[in-house]
């Protein structure tokens, strides 16, 4: 009992924020494309057209090298996409994001499944006189020991998930 008792003083959900991201998308548009998954399954066919990643890849910001698109591509092909989830493989397996609640148009939460620690994906919406603005949040489970070593990749994570979904064609999608 003792050591239950120490473990649970030990984890704590650490949140990773992410700078906040402008969309020139209304927020109930960017919020119904997000809550329903199903809506990406046109962006990833488009991805795995390697001309497709090629005219991406010539059009892209000094910040976003190529490799990166790359990446991207080889996810969107092992990707599986239903109403309230996506399913990716990773370099630590095979991991599911999982809506578990919405507050719509606001704020949508998936949970994921299969990873290494439990993890929580919010994704914030509140409207702009342009369109909307966003910011994701990271939640994951985890011990004192492991924060020095997860805090970085999180924060990076979630910076790089809320750029990217910034730049998703809504109106298209």
């Amino acid at each position: 009992m003792w050591f239950v008792e120490q473990n649970n003083r030990i984890m704590g959900l650490q949140k990773y924020e992410s700078t906040i991201q402008h969309i020139s998308a209304p927020q109930q548009t960017v919020y119904d494309k997000l809550a329903d998954l199903r809506h990406l399954e046109e962006l990833r066919r488009r991805l795995s057209d390697p001309a497709a990643a090629e005219q991406l890849k010539a059009g892209l910001p000094p910040d976003i090298k190529p490799e990166q698109i790359d990446r991207f591509c080889a996810y969107a092909e092992g990707m599986e996409l239903g109403a309230d989830y996506l399913t990716l493989n990773s370099p630590v397996g095979r991991v599911t994001l999982r809506l578990t609640e919405q507050e719509p148009p606001k704020c949508l939460k998936y949970t994921g499944e299969g990873g290494p620690l439990p993890l929580t994906l919010w994704i914030q919406l509140l409207p702009t006189a342009e369109g909307c603005k966003m910011r994701v949040t990271l939640g994951a489970e985890v011990s004192v020991f492991m924060k020095a070593l997860v805090a970085k990749p999180l924060q990076k994570a979630a910076d790089g998930l809320a750029e990217m979904l910034a730049r998703l064609p809504y109106a298209a999608l």
